[in-house]
């Protein structure tokens, strides 16, 4: 389950929020994600909260 951002956006995204890859790698929290107001880190956000609820065993709303 993708969130369907190719490669090079998602690094000029992290490069202009001031986010590394390593950043990235280690998983960077919703909520400082939702903070950057941008409705694509909202989306990812919706993403990986349906992954973590299906992998738990429930149903992605």
């Amino acid at each position: 389950m993708a969130a369907g951002y190719c490669a090079a956006g998602m690094r000029e995204w992290c490069r202009l929020r001031g986010f590394t890859s390593e950043d990235v790698r280690n998983g960077i929290p919703a909520e400082v994600m939702l903070a950057t107001g941008c409705e694509q880190a909202a989306a990812v956000v919706r993403q990986a909260e349906k992954r973590a609820a299906l992998e738990a065993g429930g149903a992605a709303e």
